[in-house]
């Protein structure tokens, strides 16, 4: 309730639940003391820079790295040379003051008399006004002239009584706004719902981390797709969604991942094994020959050789009849293992199309992926066990107790969890891996749970707004899992989930003879060599361009801050069909400009030595761009040779 405070000639709101006013009868003081409380420090503000990949790393021995940490640590030494340009490790100052913010977030209104005042002191790009009471917004609607943000050409961007999935909508509005500036954010909580805020905000910056998959792996991963695509039998995606699979599409689909619910629900699988088709990821597949539950179809997705343990122990006439599907960026060694064991292998492309007839799925992991091709599918039955994307609530572990990583992997602290809130206003830091939070349960009001999962089940939503029919219904019977938006909890009893057996050797001729047939539109045919010959021009074109910044001396980083965001507009004009190339490009963007706004963006750098740095981070920054251009003009060339 909106009240006059006649003493001071002001506003207060009277909460009528607790008889307490949220200004205690002085908005003034209230209001003078947040302005006060907001500098230019990295108090209260969100970074998320990694420092790793900016400290040296070096590979003494590559036989102790799996092949993805060796890209990895590829990303990190050319990220290194950003880093010794400066004196002194940037991330060791903790009484750094900024020369700007160019993002602000004000979680919580009141009245918003607050609101300007600090939005005149920062003077950001764009600001985000959040607040879950509609009442207090309206209330604030009268004193507060939102219209005073816009000045200077700012944006703003308003989440208003948003649940969670509308709040993430609103902020990815917020972030694409000066999308190169998302390097920190500085915020003003008023307190009520902050925690929850902060949580939702963290999670999704760690979901656009630019190492989670680095410009290396993903550069690596359009290699190995080019060398196999015309010698495999590849699955076109958009045939998948424009084909009609009407001997398949009625049955019930069960997908399985290796989360802790797998084995909680093996006998509940066991009974309903004869009547539904079972779609098993690949790390579920030791656990699954123990009680002699043979999937119809196996998806995997992983690089990495370390995976062949997946296959190692797995007899031959176990999956002699599955169907398997491999991403296209699987390791050769994985492929002859699972060769050994079965013919029924098809592949499907990630990151980059080389027919331009196909359709490129993007996730986090192997769960995202596999549930994306049953809806493209349009499966109309679909039921989840083991994609839980949670801990063992008992015991802290990530996967079902027959994943080769259950006795070698992290097992977590439910009890260690430590407010978001403080973490910043405290400085510290926060781990995209080894962090616990609650999140929306299944069946639970709340579960614990990793940032890392957390952002699975964000790209699992994802993935079902995307490609999910009217017609298709999701099952989610994990007990302990997330709720997944867009599946129904649905609790495990005796009934069957289908009455009517499923004829299992019918399903293997059916795919295959489907699947076999989608590959004849698919292969990189020789009229598409003008398509790759202007490609290969155009990479050129941007290679001189890049030639020319090389030699070009700026007067500060403002300046070549200005010049590699037009660089990038350029580029994406050129080449905006390449999904691969503005993927890698992007992602070579945000891990070395993060990083480079971030050491620069400090009032005790002078005029001279914001010259000097520069120039000193322009050649570094060409340099590694002009290797990236060279390494796809190379890939584009060994495709054009190849072409049938």
């Amino acid at each position: 309730m909106l009240k006059y405070v006649e003493k001071n000639n002001d506003f207060d709101i009277f909460d009528n639940a607790t008889k307490q006013y949220l200004y205690s009868k002085n908005p003034k003081k209230w209001n003078e003391n947040a302005s006060r409380g907001i500098d230019f420090g990295i108090k209260n503000s969100i970074n998320l820079l990694n420092p790793y990949p900016y400290r040296d790393n070096i590979l003494k021995d590559k036989t102790a790295y799996t092949d993805t940490e060796i890209l990895s640590i590829a990303t990190n030494q050319q990220m290194l040379r950003f880093a010794k340009i400066f004196k002194d490790d940037i991330f060791n100052n903790r009484d750094k003051i900024q020369r700007y913010y160019n993002k602000f977030i004000f979680i919580g209104t009141l009245l918003g008399t607050h609101i300007i005042n600090i939005a005149k002191k920062i003077r950001a790009l764009d600001y985000l006004v959040c607040e879950q009471n509609l009442e207090i917004f309206r209330l604030s609607l009268f004193v507060c002239n939102y219209v005073e943000l816009n000045n200077n050409s700012s944006s703003i961007t308003f989440s208003i009584m948003d649940d969670e999935a509308d709040f993430i909508k609103k902020f990815d509005i917020f972030y694409k706004k000066s999308i190169f500036f998302n390097t920190t954010y500085k915020y003003f909580a008023t307190g009520y719902d902050a925690e929850n805020y902060l949580n939702q905000i963290i999670n999704f910056k760690f979901r656009q981390d630019p190492f989670l998959f680095s410009y290396t792996r993903t550069l690596d991963s359009v290699k190995k797709t080019s060398l196999i695509i015309n010698s495999e039998v590849f699955i076109n995606l958009d045939d998948i969604t424009s084909f009609d699979f009407a001997k398949a599409n009625d049955m019930p689909f069960l997908l399985l991942g290796a989360g802790p619910s797998l084995g909680n629900n093996i006998e509940w699988i066991k009974e309903n094994y004869s009547n539904v088709v079972i779609v098993a990821i690949a790390a579920t597949l030791e656990r699954l020959q123990h009680h002699k539950i043979a999937p119809d179809i196996i998806i995997t997705i992983d690089s990495d050789e370390v995976i062949i343990e997946q296959f190692q122990n797995i007899d031959q006439s176990f999956i002699k009849h599955s169907i398997i599907i491999a991403s296209s960026i699987t390791n050769n060694n994985v492929i002859k293992k699972i060769k050994e064991k079965n013919n029924n292998l098809y592949f499907y492309e990630m990151f980059n199309t080389f027919t331009r007839s196909s359709n490129v799925i993007s996730g986090n992991s192997v769960s995202e992926y596999s549930l994306a091709i049953l809806l493209m599918m349009r499966i109309k039955k679909i039921y989840l066990i083991g994609i839980d994307f949670s801990l063992n609530q008992d015991t802290g572990k990530i996967h079902d107790e027959f994943h080769h990583e259950f006795l070698t992997g992290t097992t977590f602290d439910l009890y260690s969890k430590q407010t978001t809130n403080k973490i910043l206003i405290n400085n510290g830091g926060f781990s995209f891996r080894e962090d616990v939070i609650s999140a929306a349960g299944n069946f639970y009001k709340s579960v614990y749970t990793t940032r890392v999962l957390a952002i699975s089940s964000i790209a699992m939503t994802k993935i079902i707004q995307i490609y999910k029919s009217d017609l298709t219904t999701i099952y989610n019977l994990s007990q302990t899992g997330m709720f997944i938006d867009g599946t129904i909890p649905l609790t495990l009893d005796s009934q069957k989930v289908a009455t009517e057996k499923i004829d299992k050797s019918f399903l293997t001729n059916y795919f295959g003879l489907i699947f076999t047939e989608f590959n004849k539109q698919f292969r990189c045919r020789s009229d598409q060599g003008p398509y790759y010959n202007n490609l290969i021009q155009n990479i050129e074109y941007i290679q001189n361009s890049l030639n020319h910044q090389r030699s070009k001396l700026f007067v500060n980083f403002s300046e070549f801050e200005t010049t590699v965001i037009e660089f990038f507009k350029m580029s994406y004009e050129k080449l905006y069909m390449e999904k691969a190339f503005i993927e890698i490009i992007t992602n070579y963007y945000n891990s070395s400009l993060r990083f480079l706004q971030y050491a620069m963006n400090d009032v005790s750098i002078n005029t001279q030595s914001d010259k000097t740095l520069t120039n000193s981070i322009n050649i570094a920054w060409t340099d590694i761009l002009g290797d990236i251009l060279t390494s796809y003009k190379n890939i584009i060339q060994q495709v054009l040779t190849n072409l049938e």
